[in-house]
């Protein structure tokens, strides 16, 4: 699977709240460039500003380091690959939220993560060994996209 994968785009950027407007336009310019439709794209923009986020308030917590960001295709979906150098966490631990229960009685914060795994195919996490962490976001491309929009002409 690797092996077909194809790094459209990288990003580095440092890990501050204000750079979330460059990584949108990244995503947006380097998705324009893949076999993705646009819900899609508006799908991979949405949960990687949300991953970032998570990276920058909640890993880096304020202090200084980097997150990369790649977008990557492979012949049946587009990937976002961010890496940083936070502590460890992998949002696969984090606990489902009562999406049901009163607004008043929700904790402040934790739908990011179910967001994202509302939005993507697929969330991976690993720690690399020299302890850079490493979140895959996988979009799977709708097979026959581009005939169901022929269709609709």
């Amino acid at each position: 699977m690797i092996s077909s994968m194809e790094v459209v785009a990288t990003l580095i950027i440092p890990a501050r709240l204000e750079k979330l407007a460059q990584v949108r336009h990244f995503v947006t310019s380097a998705a324009a460039n893949m076999p993705c439709d646009q819900e899609i794209i508006d799908d991979i923009i949405l949960a990687t500003d949300e991953a970032v986020t998570n990276i920058i308030v909640h890993g880096y917590e304020g202090q200084e380091g980097d997150i990369s960001i790649s977008l990557c295709q492979e012949p049946d979906a587009c990937i976002v690959i961010l890496e940083d150098n936070a502590p460890a966490y992998d949002p696969n631990d984090a606990p489902q939220p009562d999406v049901n229960a009163p607004l008043a009685s929700r904790p402040l914060g934790g739908l990011g993560v179910h967001l994202i795994r509302h939005l993507m195919d697929e969330l991976r996490y690993r720690q690399k060994s020299d302890g850079t962490n490493e979140l895959t976001l996988v979009k799977r491309m709708k097979s026959g996209h581009i005939e169901n929009e022929e269709g609709n002409s």
